[in-house]
């Protein structure tokens, strides 16, 4: 790692390289810290998505590793049914960079890289939708194999935020460390009434049948339902779909109890 040497005495006049030096440095060791994945793209923290209104979600801030650096991303508004929607970096530059340089000539060097969403025509080379972005305890788990988000045998199949539904849009289930199970993905059910989701795997179902209240988020209509959901020791899980439901998506976090 790079270091700059500042206990000798007399001190020296300060130069663009040394700012430099300075820069490379703490970059290196921020790319040293974060590529230990062939991801190109994942979220660090924040970066939520939360549902406002017909066509408008709120990202809430946060950070994101992406073209090998780590970004800031700022609280803003977006449309996730949008087509394409991925992470990009917009740069901007700071007006208190404003300054004067020797030869009297002026040059902004406060510039500020931020990440933002966009939706594109067309994914672009390593381009990761962002329903597809993993989190970096996604990525990390696999490392330390502690578990990973498996689909269920039957997983959906229905586009999800448009073109190909992505692993992480599919029916799927993920086991942590503390034996807690979570599910997630699109459901377009057949008819009204209970249907099977899916059925956990031995290893991966609860000690006792137990019931909850789900909500399911209708992708056409933008609208939440809440619905009834039974988990059984056997592993099926079933969910009581209202009447002229369409394609929703479900989620379920950390559910207890559950076998070893």
């Amino acid at each position: 790692m790079k270091h700059l040497i500042t206990n000798n005495l007399g001190g020296f006049r300060l130069r663009m390289e040394d700012f430099q030096f300075m820069q490379e440095a703490y970059k290196e060791a921020i790319k040293g810290m974060l590529s230990f994945t062939s991801e190109p793209v994942f979220i660090i923290s924040g970066c939520e998505a939360t549902y406002l209104s017909p066509g408008t979600w709120q990202i809430s801030e946060g950070f994101v590793w992406i073209q090998n650096e780590m970004c800031y991303m700022p609280a803003h508004t977006f449309n996730l049914l949008a087509p394409n929607v991925i992470i990009d970096i917009y740069e901007e530059y700071d007006p208190m960079g404003l300054k004067v340089f020797k030869n009297s000539s002026e040059h902004e060097v406060y510039l500020n890289k931020i990440a933002k969403l966009r939706s594109v025509a067309s994914l672009p080379v390593d381009g990761v939708l962002f329903s597809a972005t993993k989190k970096i305890g996604e990525v990390i788990r696999p490392i330390l194999n502690v578990g990973t988000w498996t689909l269920f045998s039957s997983p959906d199949s229905d586009a999800f935020f448009g073109g190909t539904t992505p692993d992480q849009a599919k029916r799927r289930w993920f086991k942590d460390i503390d034996s807690k199970i979570s599910l997630s993905g699109l459901y377009s059910p057949p008819s009204s009434g209970l249907q099977v989701i899916g059925t956990l795997p031995v290893g991966a179902r609860p000690v006792y049948e137990f019931d909850l209240q789900i909500n399911l988020f209708e992708v056409s209509t933008e609208t939440f339902h809440p619905v009834y959901c039974i988990v059984r020791s056997t592993g099926e899980i079933e969910i009581n779909i209202p009447t002229g439901l369409s394609t929703s998506y479900f989620f379920l976090n950390q559910i207890p109890a559950f076998k070893s």
